[in-house]
């Protein structure tokens, strides 16, 4: 009976171990799925940007062994990793670079072409998490998820969303103006508030002191003419306004008034009239601008400015620039230019058309004189030789007394 018992006692003890020593692989290659990690933060991950997978590897047989580590997502293969591990020794890191896809993505790890064998193929594969990938709007390394302001224009998103404004566009309305500095963000045709103009204080009527009365010698009295009252012009009657309102004031007038806030441009028109005379105009971009009543500018380079459209005169050949400046609604001006070319080579330059008929009477003269002077010296073919000699010796003595 204790014989029994003491063997009983040394089973209990060693055939645990000879189990073990009989179970453990002698080449285990392994990869721990808990162990991934980025070098960059998991929740900003953009599309298009770099970043590097790390995970670790271990030997966890009781002979060194060495292998690959192969990374893939879906069938595109990312990259390798060698590796070479001792028996039971640490565990060693291993990482690959790859570029953020556009749409959410995991990676699979997996050892492969173990030297000299893996006798536990389970464990030689790992996934990753379902990686979220986000759209970085404006540029700023932030994904939309994470960035309160998505087109980073000032204004929040939060706030945005009360507005009605698009949170991924800067310029909502298009008008050239951001969002955070349009008064209006939601209507392109109007960017800033209207200051409420000075109420303009009453004239004081002011009457000049009357003269004092002296008295003056009886004479006769002339007999004064009646002047007729001038009356204004139909078209005024019908606008309501007198037709000599100075240009000034309908300006002034014109540019309080809400059509103004239609300007935006100006573009110059030119008409060539003669040689060096052209007519020179300007429209906007709105026909219901009336450029008559703007405040505008010409400056031409020969020296000249005016205030007013209509033809000018240059001086001579050679090219001309022309500028126009007009007063736009927001206290700023409107600019465009153009570039005249008078040429001396020009049909409607009339000094060459005096040149050319001058050449051409100078021309008929000498063809005419020409024509002449051989009609003279002509002898008619049928005269005999005696009578050819005979007008010779007739003419020369005439040619002596002349002389």
């Amino acid at each position: 009976m204790k014989k029994a018992f003491s063997l009983m006692l040394l089973c209990w003890l060693f055939l645990p171990g000879a189990i073990n020593a009989q179970s453990e692989p002698e080449y285990d290659l392994a990869l721990r799925p808990s162990e991934f990690s980025l070098s960059k933060d998991v929740n900003n991950l953009i599309a298009g940007e770099k970043v590097r997978l790390y995970t670790y590897a271990e030997n966890r047989g009781t002979k060194d062994a060495s292998g690959y580590v192969v990374f893939t997502r879906g069938t595109q293969l990312l990259g390798q990793a060698e590796i070479s591990l001792t028996a039971k020794g640490v565990k060693d890191e291993i990482y690959i670079d790859f570029e953020v896809p556009m749409g959410n993505f995991n990676i699979l790890a997996k050892i492969m072409s173990v030297t000299p064998r893996d006798d536990n193929p389970d464990n030689n594969a790992a996934l990753t998490q379902m990686f979220e990938v986000q759209k970085d709007t404006d540029g700023d390394g932030l994904g939309d998820k994470i960035d309160q302001d998505d087109d980073n224009d000032g204004v929040s998103d939060a706030n945005e969303a009360s507005l009605g404004t698009d949170s991924l566009k800067a310029d909502t309305d298009g008008d050239g103006v951001s969002d955070a500095l349009d008064e209006f963000p939601l209507d392109p045709l109007k960017s800033k508030k209207e200051l409420p103009k000075p109420p303009v204080p009453p004239k004081a009527d002011v009457k000049p002191p009357a003269p004092p009365v002296v008295a003056a010698p009886a004479t006769a009295k002339p007999v004064a003419k009646a002047v007729p009252e001038k009356k204004p012009s139909l078209i005024a009657n019908l606008l309501g306004k007198n037709d000599e309102t100075p240009k000034a004031e309908l300006v002034q007038d014109f540019y309080a008034s809400p059509a103004i806030e239609l300007l935006k441009q100006v573009k110059i028109n030119v008409l060539q009239v003669n040689w060096n005379t052209y007519n020179f105009s300007f429209t906007t971009n709105s026909p219901d601008v009336d450029v008559s009543k703007l405040d505008y500018a010409w400056s031409f380079s020969d020296g000249t400015e005016v205030k007013a459209n209509g033809e000018h005169r240059f001086s001579g050949t050679g090219q001309y620039f022309v500028s126009l400046k007009v007063k736009g609604p927001w206290e700023n001006y409107l600019f465009d230019s153009v570039t005249v070319n008078v040429a001396f080579w020009s049909v409607f330059n009339y000094w060459l058309w005096l040149i050319v008929l001058a050449l051409l009477a100078v021309g008929f003269l000498y063809a005419y004189g020409r024509h002449h002077n051989k009609s003279e010296g002509e002898v008619a073919p049928d005269e005999p030789l005696e009578e050819k000699e005979e007008k010779r010796e007739m003419r020369q003595p005439k040619k002596r007394e002349s002389s």
